[in-house]
């Protein structure tokens, strides 16, 4: 890597998830798409990648898009794109997972350029890193429900149960991700839930 590169807080692993037939274990439907650790890493990729931008990656016109997976050969559907510490698998069963949870939301799929400048704006704060309390986000999922509800869901998965009183500073902190994304881009009320990965 480039000294002159400007690093980032933490090295990133991007993933995609695929569509995968019944019985077969959860982890055959990822696959790893590259490593990041540095800014200029993270802008060739939201800029000059697919992905980037929502519409490239995800259904257009209530129609899911195909890709070829290269392990396989495999015409697949994408479900998710998922950044998470390198270290930490997007899996509930992940040591870091496991105790955890997630922060998530849904929005309208009905408004390309909003779309995309709203997941891009997530991803950059994210990985970014920007505030102290962001270290406690072990990873950003996204994953594509416009066929079945016409919205995309955004799910950040912390290190620690997002219902944990003790923690519901830095919960709020989280949450306002999303809430300043809405209030930016003059979205519907939001309207978030939190799930517990220990169950």
């Amino acid at each position: 890597m480039n000294d002159q590169f400007h690093k980032l807080t933490s090295k990133w692993k991007i993933t995609e998830q695929y569509n995968i037939n019944p019985g077969q274990p959860y982890e055959n439907s990822i696959r790893e798409v590259c490593t990041i650790d540095s800014v200029e890493e993270l802008g060739f990729l939201m800029n000059k990648t697919i992905y980037g931008k929502l519409t490239e990656m995800f259904c257009e016109n209530n129609k899911q898009k195909t890709f070829k997976d290269l392990t396989s050969d495999n015409i697949v559907n994408l479900e998710a794109i998922q950044f998470f510490r390198h270290d930490i698998q997007p899996m509930w069963e992940d040591p870091k997972n496991k105790k955890g949870g997630d922060i998530k939301i849904e929005i309208h799929y009905d408004n390309n350029q909003i779309n995309n400048d709203y997941y891009q704006s997530a991803v950059y704060e994210i990985l970014g890193q920007a505030k102290e309390e962001y270290l406690h986000i072990n990873g950003l999922r996204v994953i594509d429900k416009v066929i079945q509800k016409n919205q995309i869901r955004f799910e950040i998965w912390i290190d620690f149960k997002p219902q944990d009183p003790d923690q519901k500073n830095i919960t709020k902190v989280i949450e306002n991700i999303f809430v300043h994304l809405h209030q930016k881009y003059n979205l519907d009320q939001i309207k978030i839930s939190h799930v517990s990965h220990d169950k």
